[in-house]
């Protein structure tokens, strides 16, 4: 099992590295899902997750596109494996999202080249929820 604590690391990073792990097999615990940050300007991200929102989505039909930090980083995953095939489908089970810090700090993996230095303009999923709503 692979626990990692999600706070100020960039989203797309973490995504294909959880990605790669779960469909090798690996049980993966995402923790402080809402402090994930999104790289670029925070008004073309919102603006680019309201139009997926309003033009794209049909209430009745979908896609479903959710507001909330863990379906959105959820989401981010499920676009990289294979959903529509039965590997990619048990991959996603075995992943775990959680807004909250992880009850024991052993065994964390720490993603280096994923972590945030905060030297550009960024989103943490928690304001990109707020925004949508």
């Amino acid at each position: 099992m692979i626990k990692i604590n999600c706070e100020n690391l960039i989203m797309g990073r973490v995504a294909t590295y959880v990605a790669k792990e779960a469909l090798k097999g690996e049980t993966i615990e995402l923790y402080n899902c809402s402090k994930i940050v999104i790289l670029g300007e925070k008004s073309v991200i919102v603006a680019h997750y309201k139009r997926l929102r309003n033009l794209l989505m049909s209430p009745t039909k979908g896609p479903y596109i959710h507001t909330s930090p863990l379906m959105i980083m959820k989401r981010c995953i499920k676009r990289m494996v294979p959903f529509k095939q039965e590997r990619g489908k048990l991959a996603l089970k075995r992943i775990k999202c959680y807004n909250m810090a992880p009850e024991s700090k052993e065994n964390l993996v720490s993603l280096e080249k994923a972590y945030f230095n905060g030297n550009s303009r960024f989103i943490t999923l928690e304001e990109l929820s707020k925004g949508l709503r």
